[in-house]
């Protein structure tokens, strides 16, 4: 289905009971769509209200004429929100979802329960020079490698069958202008970052692959908030909700379960 948002249309997909239901929105990571979401879809989906929809400038929504960034993403989720008539959802984001998560929950702390961040970086941690570095490295990469050698790196470094073919599908739809406009956005809002924590009930998880850095920064902000709950899950990398669907969804139940009223 498709709402008509200030920026333009935006492709949602709602699955599960409508009434009297917790609603949890998941929020996909950079190039990515909706589809990324099919383990969840079919764990969660019998008792909860599940909101999948495609950001401004991926999937199936509308292409922007300018660069992605977080508060289009804020927009328009809320105004989709308004019009399925959903007060409070749990944002569970992965990889740039969680960032995109982190940043509606602290524009709009209002209309969300909880956060569930898979993949991310706390976005109110500034990030030292030598991260903003690569930045910038990957950005030059990006504008200047063909779009073939750039799908090819992707495909090589996501695991399994049907994880590469998922790439694979999101780079025939894809553009260079397109690609360039979400990353830069995605790069000058990580470098700002935000001015202060998510100031509710929030889920961490990430694989015990994932990059040094980032599990650390994890970890410190854990240790700084008792309301955080942190959860590294074995055997997975980056994305772990969709390499380890399994681990995922069950520290995602958990957390769920302080959002049910008894």
């Amino acid at each position: 289905m498709y709402y008509k948002s200030s920026y333009g249309e935006i492709y949602y997909e709602t699955h599960g009971p409508s009434d009297n239901a917790v609603t949890i929105v998941f929020v996909h990571g950079m190039l990515a769509d909706h589809k990324m979401f099919k383990p969840q879809v079919s764990k969660f989906k019998d008792q909860y209200r599940v909101l999948l929809w495609d950001m401004p400038e991926h999937g199936q929504s509308v292409k922007l004429n300018r660069e992605f960034n977080f508060s289009i993403a804020a927009d328009s989720l809320i105004e989709l929100l308004d019009s399925l008539g959903i007060e409070k959802v749990v944002l569970a984001g992965v990889s740039m979802g969680g960032y995109v998560s982190q940043y509606i929950a602290g524009k709009y702390p209002e209309r969300v329960l909880g956060v569930a961040i898979e993949g991310g970086h706390p976005l109110h941690f500034r990030l030292t020079r030598i991260v903003s570095f690569l930045f910038q490295f990957v950005s030059l990469i990006f504008k200047l490698a063909p779009l073939s050698i750039i799908r090819f790196y992707f495909v090589k470094m996501t695991p399994g069958d049907e994880g590469k073919r998922y790439i694979e599908n999101i780079f025939s739809q894809l553009d260079k202008r397109r690609l360039l406009h979400i990353f830069e956005g995605l790069k000058k809002q990580l470098l700002q970052g935000t001015e202060k924590p998510v100031q509710l009930p929030v889920l961490i998880t990430h694989g015990e692959k994932e990059a040094p850095l980032f599990r650390k920064m994890c970890a410190q902000w854990h240790d700084s908030s008792p309301d955080i709950t942190y959860v590294v899950i074995p055997g997975a990398g980056h994305d772990a909700m969709f390499t380890k669907p399994d681990e995922y969804n069950k520290a995602l139940q958990s957390f769920l379960n302080r959002f049910i009223k008894g």
